[in-house]
């Protein structure tokens, strides 16, 4: 992982990555991070079978964050995460950097109807149109002067500070 990541440090061409089936240790997901915030043109990262857990997947949330044109997540066949983990990036998928994916496979994954219900929500609002980054765009652009959000709670993130 750490030499793919070097290499990829300045590609702007890479949109695939597929790590399936190696061992990912926290380090792995470090690097990986590094790769995601290096690569913004990487539109899928598949991370099947990799022997993920809560925390390296907490890792990759974080990562994920830093890339705005990642639009497909896999990390199916990981039966070490939880469903506390994908609570983790059910929580992020709003955020102002995950707001582009629009795929997460979790085949393999135990996880309560809630949690899976949850996740296919917050997926579901990343392919509506209107996105918290289209809203930050539109507000700094003068095109947005009033947001109604009655009933709404909005998420935890500075970048919601940037409409009040």
């Amino acid at each position: 992982v750490a030499l793919v990541t070097k290499a990829m440090a300045r590609n702007t061409c890479v949109k695939i990555l597929d790590f399936s089936n190696s061992t990912l240790s926290e380090r792995s997901a470090q690097n990986i991070q590094v790769l995601l915030k290096a690569c913004p043109t990487l539109k899928e990262l598949y991370l099947h079978n990799c022997d993920l857990t809560d925390s390296t997947l907490s890792i990759l949330t974080l990562a994920a964050q830093n890339n705005h044109g990642l639009e497909t997540f896999g990390i199916a066949e990981n039966p070490s995460i939880t469903a506390n983990g994908i609570a983790c990036l059910t929580e992020a998928l709003g955020t102002l950097g995950c707001d582009t994916i629009t795929k997460v496979d979790t085949k393999g994954i135990r996880m309560s109807d809630a949690v899976r219900n949850g996740l296919d929500t917050a997926l579901k609002v990343n392919e509506s149109p209107v996105t918290l980054k289209s809203v930050l765009l539109g507000v700094k652009q003068g095109k947005i002067t009033k947001i109604e959000l009655s009933g709404a709670s909005a998420p935890r993130h500075p970048d919601w500070a940037a409409l009040t």
